[in-house]
């Protein structure tokens, strides 16, 4: 907007009288406006803000002729230049008015004149001034103080009327009465008690009553607001209540309901009677509500406070609610107990402490130094196709335990978080009882020495019911993360879990299953879902695909043979059997590259067979020649070996089975 153009105005006295008569009319009664003017004399009420400020206008003419006054101001002359609007400071000072605060708002007049002659300016005021060169005006409506101290059609932070447009680019400027200041009913302060209409107590709002805005005028309500305005309508709460909901006439007895837009009278639900009904439950045959009488009391709940109510099919108990994790990926690998690589599933094999035997993945422990832990695959729960059977084939009872090591790829996905170890069991005899647990391995990454003959082996006194790290289990590098109650297992399948926080110096997670006490010489026990998830709490077991599975297996373990055909199987076996046979002519040196079916965890360890019917480890055959011949495995990583033969035979080419172990 372009600087105005400024005119001091000064009304004549006809002008005047013509401007006192606008709005208002004779012999009002009430508060007014007394003009005191020879020819007119009567008090004349104010009913609008723009009436108002042209008798101000006219009133402010006769202040400028009555009073003259130099100020100062503590601002440079670049902010307080001809025109612009001022406020009074300070005693004799004033200040550039702006719209952003009440205070800073009050126009008291615009700088009329500048004297600088002296080393201080000093500044005439009149109290209303004539402007042009303003754009975007509409005649006869109000101009407004800026936030910036300029003028506007538009209003600033503070709603301040500064004059009357008279064109699109004139106006009328005037100080600013504090009786026509603009009221910004959003930002007015107080409460409106319930007498006046509001829903607070308190202090009240321009005495007790609430401003109304009626086009460009405020005034005063005096009855309770309506509810179209704003208000309830009433002097209480209650009256206000009934005015803003719905029409109770016709819904005695009825309920309140919303469809997700509107708000209706609804029937209610209407309760049997109670009389004699102590202590029971509302329940439903699905067409009519009754009281019922509780069946199970509940458990202690001393100390179980935020956990849930869970069933194992024959007790309830309290239970720790499951974290927030959405579904879990599952950390075991073959929990299905699906693969078993190293030995004829169905056949009970038996392994030493530590050996890593029965299902992949998986290894065992014991305390008797024997090679007397069994273990076959069997038939599993109604959630998985398989399951393991452990058995004691010792002549007393020992200690049994089936576990499975998480290498550190996997184990620090689990830092911090808390994880749900889980699995279905059995026994081969009823009143027995199992515990499982999660320990951390905190030393070197991938390299278990907690210090047993084993050194993937967590456990240093099966006979201590002190299950903490230097008691029950060895006290290097080793955290216990959790430890299951005891957990009574029967004949028939029953959940076994153990639940904790993995700490973040975690580098490999060992999971372990066993009887407590022992179990007895020939007695057994079976597991099957062995499972290890984000949280808390336990979720349906679907175990994982079993392509995944089997990957997950040979990453850590692979063989040419069948996957249930173990190794050195005791008879001429040409499935899987590696052949790289020439078919012409006799060679002496060969050398055959073997692909590994995955990349494996670390570079293995091979073994291999030559196909003879009792094979023979560590020999080859020669396609044309003989059986327990040398052959050499060379550039083995994880990717896969080459076999090179020796050149003291010849041969049309060479045969073999083999497996590659990288297990920890």
């Amino acid at each position: 907007m372009p600087d105005p153009q400024i005119t001091p105005y000064i009304p004549l006295a006809s002008q005047a009288k013509e401007l006192a008569f606008v709005g208002f009319t004779s012999g009002d009664a009430g508060p007014g406006f007394l003009i005191n003017d020879p020819t007119i004399i009567s008090a004349f009420n104010y009913y609008g803000p723009t009436h108002d400020e042209i008798l101000a206008l006219w009133k402010a003419s006769d202040a400028t002729q009555q009073y003259q006054q130099l100020f100062t101001s503590s601002e440079s002359s670049s902010q307080l230049a001809v025109g612009t609007p001022v406020r009074i400071a300070a005693a004799n000072m004033i200040q550039q008015a702006l719209a952003t605060t009440q205070a800073d708002s009050q126009v008291f007049g615009f700088i009329a004149a500048i004297d600088e002659t002296g080393s201080t300016p000093n500044y005439i005021v009149h109290h209303r001034i004539y402007v042009n060169g303003l754009t975007g005006l509409t005649p006869n409506t109000f101009v407004y103080l800026t936030d910036a101290g300029g003028i506007s059609a538009t209003p600033g932070t503070v709603n301040t009327p500064i004059g009357l447009a008279i064109s699109t680019t004139e106006a009328l400027l005037f100080a600013t009465p504090l009786s026509t200041r603009a009221v910004n009913l959003a930002n007015a302060t107080g409460t409106l008690p319930p007498a006046n209409g509001g829903t607070g107590s308190g202090t009240t709002l321009v005495g007790g009553k609430v401003m109304v805005s009626v086009g460009q005028t405020i005034v005063e309500q005096a009855a309770p607001v309506t509810v179209l305005q704003g208000g309830i309508g009433a002097n209480n709460a209650n009256g206000g209540l009934n005015n803003l909901l719905p029409d109770q006439s016709s819904a005695n007895g009825k309920v309140l309901q919303s469809d997700g837009s509107n708000t209706s009278w609804q029937s209610g639900i209407s309760l049997p009677s109670q009389v004699g009904e102590n202590g029971k439950v509302l329940g439903t045959d699905g067409a009519n509500a009754s009281w019922v009488a509780t069946t199970a009391s509940l458990p202690s709940q001393g100390g179980h406070g935020g956990q849930f109510l869970s069933t194992d099919g024959s007790n309830l108990s309290w239970q720790s609610a499951g974290a927030s994790t959405g579904y879990s990926p599952e950390f075991i690998a073959n929990g299905g107990m699906d693969i078993f690589q190293c030995q004829g599933p169905s056949v009970l094999t038996n392994y030493a402490d530590g050996a890593y035997g029965g299902p992949d993945r998986f290894f065992l422990l014991g305390n008797s130094g024997a090679t007397d832990i069994a273990i076959q695959r069997a038939g599993g729960d109604t959630g998985a196709t398989y399951a393991s059977i452990l058995q004691n084939n010792n002549g007393s009872t020992m200690f049994i335990s089936l576990a499975q090591i998480l290498e550190n790829v996997d184990a620090r996905k689990l830092r911090g978080q808390t994880v749900y170890l889980h699995a279905r069991v059995k026994m081969s005899s009823a009143a027995r009882t199992m515990k499982c647990a999660i320990v951390e391995w905190t030393g070197t990454a991938d390299v278990p020495a907690f210090g047993g003959a084993v050194g993937r082996d967590p456990v240093l006194n099966w006979a201590s019911t002190n299950y903490t790290a230097g008691n029950f289990f060895q006290n290097t590098s080793l955290t216990v993360t959790a430890v299951s109650s005891n957990t009574a297992v029967g004949t028939s399948y029953v959940d076994l879990y153990a639940t904790g926080a993995v700490s973040t110096s975690c580098n490999n997670l060992v999971v372990m299953f066993w009887e407590v006490g022992g179990t007895a010489a020939g007695a057994y026990w079976t597991i099957c879902e062995a499972s290890l998830i984000l949280g808390n709490a336990a979720q349906i077991w679907t175990g994982v695909d079993q392509a995944l599975n089997l990957e997950r297996c040979q990453r850590w373990y692979q063989k040419s043979y069948d996957p249930d055909t173990y190794p050195a199987y005791p008879a001429a076996n040409t499935i899987g059997l590696y052949k790289l046979n020439f078919g012409l002519g006799t060679v002496a040196a060969i050398e055959g590259t073997i692909p590994f079916r995955t990349t494996m965890r670390a570079i293995p360890v091979m073994s291999y067979w030559d196909n003879a019917a009792t094979p023979n480890a560590s020999k080859i055959t020669y396609i044309g020649n003989a059986n327990n011949m040398t052959g050499t495995p060379e550039g083995v990583c994880t990717r896969g070996f080459s076999m090179l033969s020796d050149a003291s035979s010849t041969k049309t080419g060479m045969s073999f089975h083999w497996v590659a172990d990288a297990r920890l």
